[in-house]
């Protein structure tokens, strides 16, 4: 059970932490928030590249680990 929170917590960090700062910081907080929008916007193909070649290496790795034990 306290996995499972602490996975719901980390998984929604990020639309917490933004929603926080929207509420505390208001109007600045919402130009910060539209800088780091139109960053992800302009460099998706990048972020997501990043985000397949780090789960590919570490399946690589899992299977090369798996293939030494044998």
């Amino acid at each position: 059970m306290v996995a499972a929170a602490v996975f719901v917590l980390l998984g929604s960090a990020a639309v917490i932490g933004a929603l926080m700062a929207h509420l505390v910081g208001g109007d600045k907080a919402a130009a910060m928030l539209d800088r780091v929008k139109q960053f992800m916007l302009d460099y998706h193909v990048v972020i997501i590249m990043v985000i397949v070649l780090f789960f590919g290496v570490t399946i690589l790795g899992n299977g090369i680990s798996g293939l030494a034990l044998r």
